[in-house]
């Protein structure tokens, strides 16, 4: 047995693809069974289906009224009305009632004017067949009621019954078994040590098998060790249809699964020319199919989505189905690398009447990238990336309404996440999406006509902006409706024994400190800070380590990795720090007037202006609402 794994081939996607397929087919024996129709929802027909019986099986009333001879009409009108005899030359008929052989027309009961109980008078003569259902008019025995292979609806299982059928053979639902390795895997809602990772691979894939149409069996998790990862492999693949390995598929020194595979059966390949996802293997063991998926959550979401998505859509029988593709303009270059097809995560929002898509992170590991993004744009393994302002292909990742879409650009903090929950909470048909940039990026973004909003944060309360450093930035007039003063400063650890009491204790001999990023808000803060106390930002260790947001600085502190961050006192509080304040900031919703008008743009504001939305942000710790009460700022900009 090898140790450490190599890749072996770097295949085409599509030559990757057909292997596993051509292998399945090869190796696989149908199974169907026999399921009552009132439990086919979503199950796929193993054969034909032809009624039994024909529906309406008799002549039947289509309309409450009563049923003639039509002759026994004819001549009848406004000026010369006919007397019909109830029971002899007219019968009271309900909707779906037999109609008598003796009768062949049906008069509406509005139609007719009731003289007594037992005679009726009518107006207008009836033709032959007027409001009868005749046989099979719905369905007809024999005919055709379902094709093999249909993939079954409600409306299906309705017509089914109408026709008589009761009990069909499906196809049996592929039984697809999920075995997770790494020593390093710990089941969710357990506390966390370093080095230790949370196992929710085999929960996102067995959904993906659920919602595919498979049955998914997540076995016990393996750490890693090569016989046991064998031993498990092996009698997976005797049980079920599929079996999946996660993780182990790399080529580190405990990466097992593609010597298990060969050791086992025999190994179909190795490796796939994509971006996320290289390292995915198929082999064949025990006659069954056994696809080893990347640990990397966003690899495996995609290989999945890829490669076992057509598997089971094969054992199904069902044709492998496409994802619904809008074109859109790329905002930002894509560089990628020649010989790899790459599949980058993005957003679809409208700007000005034009569809644009937003990429995201594109790190292996991102799964939150995912939950954001609307689809995926493919890069071809022939090219070397996408510039900037091409017509680009968004395969959508799930049915979305894009066009409900709002993109806001700028400094993500609580304001945002409120706002946005809250928009769910008041059942507003809005879809908020965020990109995060310090706030004269923002600006700069907004200007190109690339972003929808920016949410930009300010040193100072709302009366301290300054009017003029919008104006420089900004050629386009924008709307600035103040949202809310955040207070902000140093974080330390509670009960900490440094002697951290204020901005001139940074520079202090032994002491470590984690900031935020160049041009946000709170480090113009801490620079104007640093600068009045008359300390060189040198003197602060840790001055020039970065992180994108307060909770990320936060969080290092609390884990005692750094000394002392930069953050906001709500961030302080949620996790359980001390505060030291500096200064306050405000935050503002910049909206292009161009857009002020837009329907959800007023839907956005009439959030913002809830009694809701407020009463959430007045909760917040060192949040202060009452500044920017009722502060909104018309055409600020160039005229």
């Amino acid at each position: 047995m090898e140790k450490r794994n190599i890749y072996l081939d770097k295949l085409p996607l599509a030559e990757a693809k057909d292997i596993i397929l051509t292998n399945l087919t090869a190796n696989y024996t149908e199974v169907t069974e026999r399921v009552e129709v009132e439990e086919t929802l979503g199950r796929i027909t193993a054969r034909a289906i032809y009624a039994k019986n024909s529906s309406p099986h008799y002549y039947a009333a289509a309309m409450d009224g009563i049923a003639v001879d039509v002759a026994d009409t004819f001549g009848a009108g406004k000026r010369s009305p006919k007397k019909l005899i109830i029971g002899e030359d007219a019968f009271f008929v309900d909707t779906g009632d037999a109609i008598s052989k003796d009768c062949n027309g049906v008069i509406m009961i509005e139609d007719i004017n009731q003289l007594d109980e037992n005679i009726v008078e009518i107006t207008t003569s009836a033709a032959p067949g007027q409001h009868i259902r005749s046989i099979g008019e719905d369905i007809l025995a024999s005919q055709l009621l379902v094709p093999a292979n249909t993939k079954l609806d409600s409306v299906d299982i309705g017509g089914l019954l109408a026709g008589g059928i009761t009990e069909i053979e499906v196809k049996k639902e592929p039984e697809v078994a999920i075995l997770p390795t790494g020593t390093e895997l710990v089941e969710p809602g357990n506390s966390l040590k370093p080095g230790e990772i949370v196992e929710y691979n085999s929960r996102v894939i067995s959904s993906q098998i659920k919602q595919w149409g498979a049955i998914p069996v997540k076995a016990d998790k393996v750490k890693d060790d090569y016989d046991l990862i064998k031993e498990q492999v092996n009698q997976l693949s005797q049980q079920y249809d599929l079996v999946l390995i996660i993780a182990g598929s790399s080529a580190g020194a405990e990466d097992y699964t593609s010597q298990v595979i060969k050791d086992l059966g025999e190994l179909l390949f190795h490796g796939v020319a994509i971006k996320p996802g290289k390292p995915l293997m198929a082999g064949i063991v025990n006659e069954k199919l056994v696809i080893g998926v990347p640990g990397y959550p966003v690899s495996a979401y995609l290989d999945n989505r890829l490669f076992v998505k057509p598997v089971i859509e094969r054992l199904l029988g069902s044709t492998c189905s496409q994802p619904d593709i809008v074109k859109a303009e790329l905002t930002y270059d894509l560089v990628s690398k020649l010989g790899e097809e790459e599949f980058v995560r993005v957003n679809i929002v409208r700007i000005e009447g034009k569809l644009k898509a937003i990429p995201l992170q594109r790190g292996a590991g991102v799964i939150n990238s995912v939950m954001e993004s609307d689809g995926f744009v493919r890069i071809s393994n022939l090219s070397q990336g996408i510039n900037r302002g091409e017509q680009v292909e968004v395969e959508l990742r799930k049915n979305i309404d894009y066009n409900r879409n709002l993109l806001i650009v700028g400094e993500k903090d609580l304001v945002y996440e409120i706002l946005s929950n809250q928009l769910k909470l008041s059942r507003v048909n809005l879809n908020l999406k965020f990109k995060n940039f310090d706030s004269n990026t923002a600006l700069e973004t907004l200007e190109q006509r690339i972003a929808n909003l920016a949410l930009i944060r300010t040193v100072g309360t709302p009366q301290q902006i300054d009017r003029s450093w919008l104006q420089e930035r900004l050629d386009q007039q924008v709307v600035v409706v103040k949202l809310a003063v955040s207070d902000i400063g140093l974080v330390i650890q509670s009960n900490s024994s440094l002697a951290i009491n204020g901005i001139r204790d940074l520079n202090q001999e032994g002491i470590s400190f984690v900031n935020l990023q160049q041009g946000t808000a709170s480090r113009c803060l801490l620079d104007n800070k640093l600068k009045t106390a008359g300390i060189d930002s040198k003197e602060v260790v840790g001055y020039n380590q970065e992180e994108s947001t307060a909770r990320s600085a936060a969080n290092l502190v609390k884990e005692g990795i750094v000394d002392v961050g930069l953050a906001s006192r709500e961030v302080a509080e949620l996790f359980d720090l001390d505060f030291i304040s500096l200064g306050k900031v405000t935050s503002s919703l910049i909206i292009p007037e161009s857009q002020w008008e837009d329907e959800k743009i007023k839907n956005l504001l009439g959030v913002i202006n809830s009694s809701k939305f407020k009463s959430e942000l007045r909760k917040i710790a060192g949040y202060n609402i009452e500044e920017c009460e009722e502060i909104i700022e018309k055409k600020v900009g160039a005229d």
